[in-house]
């Protein structure tokens, strides 16, 4: 029993002309900023093509919280159900870090290109400008009824914070990649949203000193994602069903999948009440760990 999970003051809105914001505020604990996450917007229109610089910084947003507009989990908070790590490839490779930097997006009806460059720090961090990059490319076509999406991700490239000599670990390697594919149309009266992924992070070398942020496994972190979302009622209620395969680059016991149901109730336009129930297999799961190979996740959620 947790309640609250997450609080947060949200506050956005126009700035000026060509600038917006938004800026997400915690209660912090320990040594945490009291601002999760901010990005600011700054945007031009060109022949219906908007062209935006975007400065950002968040504590788990990663690369990608610049922008993004899929529902895959390609950015942490973009997802369907709330076991992100089931349900999005993307997320299972660690993808979902802190992240602050400047992307530069073009973005029209027919797709988007958000090229970053960025650093895995947050907060009072100073991350210099030797910095990682980060490349997403997407088409988001209209196929008859159905809205669809295409795209991939890529992060590359390395950041030094500090003195990278005498503290090696200050060098951190951003090197994973990702493909992924949506379509939401409708089954007859019915409301239906299908997710495919696939992602893979880096392993770490042999011989190598220096370990990739999103796997410090010596074998390649990968996995596959399939997810379905079913309005029984629409504008109510949903069901959903998906499966993830994935390999956590572990030497041994590496095979980690994971089936999950969920359902959704819309008690009003901001209240919200979510239940999944995930399964765990492969040899990641053998012996059975502390925690059990099972998952039941209810919950409320609400904004006001």
């Amino acid at each position: 029993m947790q309640f609250p999970d997450e609080g947060a003051l949200l506050i956005g809105g126009r700035a000026g002309e060509h600038a917006g914001f938004l800026l997400e505020l915690q209660l912090p604990e320990g040594d945490e900023s009291a601002v999760a996450s901010f990005r600011m917007p700054i945007v031009y229109d060109l022949g219906g093509t908007a062209l935006s610089v975007v400065p950002f910084t968040t504590d788990a947003g990663g690369a990608a919280y610049g922008f993004e507009l899929l529902n895959t989990g390609a950015m942490r908070m973009q997802r369907v159900l709330e076991d992100r790590n089931t349900t999005s490839a993307q997320q299972f490779i660690g993808t979902a870090t802190e992240a602050q930097g400047i992307a530069l997006v073009a973005a029209n009806g027919l797709g988007f290109v958000n090229a970053t460059m960025w650093a895995p720090v947050h907060g009072n961090s100073d991350a210099g400008l030797k910095m990682s990059h980060y490349l997403r490319l997407a088409a988001t076509p209209k196929v008859g009824a159905w809205s669809t999406g295409i795209g991939g991700q890529y992060w590359g490239g390395k950041t030094k914070i500090g003195d990278t000599e005498a503290v090696p670990t200050n060098v951190f390697n951003t090197k994973a990649w990702a493909v992924d594919a949506q379509a939401q149309g409708a089954v007859g009266p019915m409301p239906l949203g299908v997710y495919l992924t696939y992602g893979n992070a880096d392993g770490k070398k042999a011989g190598s000193t220096e370990t990739n942020l999103f796997n410090s496994n010596p074998d390649d972190k990968t996995a596959w994602s399939a997810l379905m979302e079913l309005g029984v009622l629409p504008e109510k209620a949903t069901v959903a069903l998906g499966y993830r395969g994935g390999d956590t680059g572990a030497a041994t016991a590496s095979s980690d999948n994971a089936a999950v149901i969920g359902a959704t109730y819309s008690l009003a336009q901001n209240i919200v009440f979510q239940l999944n129930h995930t399964l765990y297999s492969g040899d990641a799961y053998d012996p059975k760990p502390v925690g059990g190979d099972q998952l039941t996740t209810l919950m409320i959620f609400a904004a006001f």
